[in-house]
């Protein structure tokens, strides 16, 4: 007799495969890219240090021809001092003069597509950067 799961067991083992998948590139920054989960197909090495992002959405007023600037904040993870060693300018090289002002992508698509078929979700340049309250992280602002 073959097993027939119920509707519950099915939608728990789904749930993975349903999940977004983000990852975040850095102009300039070819080596690697940092991302929530793997990506399969993937050109360039995705490190798993992303938190899921957030956003505050742009509003757009057609009556007053005015949108609003899109805010997009993302947190990744300083495992091993990894992004530490990104934002530090102070180092004799280092990776990036500055990050304010870099333009960096945000894309999305789920575990079971190459990354060929993931779609640029948000576009922007870094305003800020901070680390987290209990410092394991360091947040990034897009504007």
């Amino acid at each position: 007799m073959p097993y027939d799961p119920n509707a519950n067991w099915t939608a728990r083992t789904n749930a993975a495969a349903k999940a977004p998948v983000y990852y975040v590139a850095f102009d300039g920054l070819t080596s690697k890219h940092f991302s929530t989960a793997p990506v399969r197909a993937a050109a360039t090495t995705k490190k798993v240090l992303l938190r899921v992002p957030d956003n505050i959405a742009q509003k757009i007023s057609q009556l007053h021809g005015r949108a609003t600037l899109n805010l997009i904040t993302f947190e990744l993870l300083d495992r091993d001092g990894e992004i530490t060693d990104l934002i530090a300018t102070e180092k004799s090289s280092p990776v990036f003069g500055t990050l304010i002002n870099r333009p960096v992508t945000l894309w999305s698509g789920y575990a079971d597509l190459n990354e060929s078929d993931y779609a640029p979700i948000g576009f922007g340049q870094i305003s800020d950067v901070a680390m987290t309250d209990n410092g394991l992280a360091v947040k990034f602002t897009l504007v």
